[in-house]
């Protein structure tokens, strides 16, 4: 069982070196984010909190958006928008 596990791991890290996902890396005395092969350097805007919750009302900010020539958004994304409902939602106890 182990030497099936040491050869699944050995696979699957050879597999993620040639896909040159990006990672951090130490270089002198600072650690950059690396993204195809090259140092990335996040030219980054950040969404108020509920201005993902919605397409509509992204629709007058992606103008705004593209014209900072921005290559990174911090947006929240809740989990409610991400997970779909399965389960129905159960009745709150009524108060006394």
């Amino acid at each position: 069982m182990g030497m099936i596990l040491a050869c699944l791991l050995s696979s699957v890290h050879g597999q993620v070196k040639t896909r040159n996902l990006p990672h951090l890396e130490k270089r002198g005395n600072v650690t950059q984010l690396i993204v195809d092969g090259k140092p990335w350097l996040a030219l980054a805007g950040e969404l108020y909190n509920s201005t993902s919750s919605s397409m509509t009302y992204m629709e007058p900010i992606w103008p705004k958006l593209e014209s900072m020539n921005l290559n990174t958004v911090l947006a929240v994304v809740s989990w409610q928008m991400v997970e779909p409902a399965r389960r129905p939602k159960r009745p709150r106890p009524k108060s006394i």
